[in-house]
């Protein structure tokens, strides 16, 4: 991975990253930054692109896919965004296009099977476009690093799809499957794998 911190810096309600930037297999520049309310829009796009174009897409109910598509709506990414347990808070911008390409969101969370406090993974997204380019590893690796430096030992988080294999080849254990949390809030059905990372 090439990642090397820039001089400018920007503000977040989360645990501040000095912007660096990240170089994929193929060759493009992606400046990774923390994420700023400019940048909410750009997110939501990413995000419903992304599950408009999903494996499993089309499987869902279509309350399923209302209740996501509410959830990463613009003002949906607003609260997501500026919740106040947010630790880290990323956005990934390709150098080349200026166009938004990733985003990564952890929050300070509690461990549902023993209580203690751990991050909790709440978002990761990457532009179909840049899949399989190393974009997904080294988010990671940024994220991994500054939930470290901020004391973290324990990642968590709930997936279901086709996130889950990647998550398993990053390391994640799984714990359990239950119902979606965020769905059944909603009244919705669909299973969801809860994983552990240690870091």
């Amino acid at each position: 991975m090439n990642h090397r911190p820039d001089t400018a810096a920007e503000t977040s309600a989360t645990h501040l990253l000095p912007p660096c930037l990240l170089t994929l297999s193929d060759g493009q520049k992606i400046r990774v930054r923390s994420t700023v309310p400019a940048d909410y829009a750009a997110i939501s796009q990413l995000i419903q692109d992304n599950f408009s174009r999903s494996e499993n897409y089309a499987e869902l109910s279509a309350a399923a896919r209302t209740a996501y598509l509410e959830a990463n709506s613009l003002s949906g990414v607003r609260e997501v965004c500026e919740h106040q347990d947010n630790v880290v808070s990323l956005v990934a911008i390709a150098e080349a296009t200026k166009s938004t390409v990733g985003f990564a969101l952890y929050r300070r969370s509690r461990h549902l099977l023993t209580g203690e406090e751990v991050a909790e993974g709440k978002r990761l997204q990457v532009s179909l476009a840049h899949k399989s380019k190393g974009l997904g590893n080294q988010l990671l690796t940024v994220v991994r690093h500054l939930l470290r430096s901020q004391g973290f030992t324990k990642v968590v988080g709930y997936t279901s799809g086709a996130s889950f294999s990647f998550f398993e080849k990053q390391g994640r254990q799984r714990l359990l499957t239950l119902d979606n949390p965020a769905l059944a809030k909603h009244g919705i059905k669909a299973e969801a794998t809860y994983m552990e990372y240690l870091l």
